[in-house]
């Protein structure tokens, strides 16, 4: 009888084992509060790895530029040994076309010189991008960056009617650590008036929310949260403010012949 007794409480013991209702809630609760704290974190923690990402295609874009121009007389992509801009797809010389200046024409040199992957080309955060595959033209659709504008601001001698760069104090390596050479884009679509801006900010309407990447010209790159920027230089203009899409010295300029080369002028597209 003592024997069963005892068996009896060791049962009754083992049965009170577990979690009760209000136990299980308190767990629950705290499992969403871990979340609550640990989602925000980690959505940070995605945020600066695709800007070290981003800054490291741009960098690498930009080094690509600088292996190119080493076999180029120093200057960048799109331009003739002497300074002169590409005028066609063959790297002659023609007379009145500008081929050097589209920027995806500029990434097609690049691109056929292998100076760096065309994963490159594309931000890790531009969804409405795809990378480049060798058996197809290469175009807007394959790339996220803006490059300086070197579009004509004039011509040459009266005997030399080649187009000269606008931006031609700058794309070449200089090293100058206050010129910005690549960006991540923002342009208006000429075709139907619509705002393409940064893929950092999908749903802006215009310039006053960019934000992202540059490059500048001694390699160094930075994560800007304002499309104007601090301290530009280029040649020998210096600029206490410059906005990296527009020619301030002409900020009425339509024309690219009357665009100064004198500051920060980013291009996407030239259609």
């Amino acid at each position: 009888m003592n024997g069963q007794g005892i068996t009896g409480r060791a049962a009754d013991t083992k049965t009170k084992h577990g979690f009760t209702l209000i136990e299980l809630l308190v767990v629950i609760s705290i499992i969403a509060l871990l979340i609550a704290i640990l989602l925000p974190a980690l959505g940070m923690a995605r945020q600066a790895a695709n800007k070290m990402n981003n800054q490291t295609r741009l960098r690498g874009i930009h080094q690509g530029i600088v292996m190119h121009g080493s076999e180029n007389n120093g200057r960048f992509v799109g331009l003739h040994p002497n300074g002169k801009v590409i005028t066609d797809d063959d790297d002659g010389w023609g007379w009145m076309g500008s081929y050097g200046v589209d920027p995806a024409n500029r990434y097609r040199i690049l691109m056929r010189g292998k100076y760096f992957s065309p994963e490159y080309l594309v931000s890790p955060v531009d969804q409405d991008k795809e990378v480049w595959d060798e058996s197809s033209d290469l175009t807007l659709d394959n790339y996220s960056f803006a490059l300086l504008n070197i579009g004509v601001h004039g011509v040459g001698d009266w005997w030399d009617p080649r187009p000269l760069p606008r931006g031609e104090a700058e794309w070449k390596d200089t090293l100058n650590g206050e010129a910005p050479m690549i960006s991540d884009r923002a342009v208006i679509d000429t075709r139907d008036g619509n705002y393409q801006g940064s893929p950092w900010v999908p749903d802006a309407e215009d310039n006053d929310d960019w934000e992202g990447g540059v490059a500048w010209n001694d390699n160094h790159v930075t994560f800007e949260n304002n499309v104007e920027v601090d301290k530009t230089r280029y040649g020998d203009q210096a600029n206490e403010i410059d906005h990296l899409f527009l020619d301030e010295e002409n900020p009425g300029a339509t024309n690219e012949n009357d665009m100064t080369g004198l500051n920060a002028h980013m291009v996407y597209r030239t259609d």
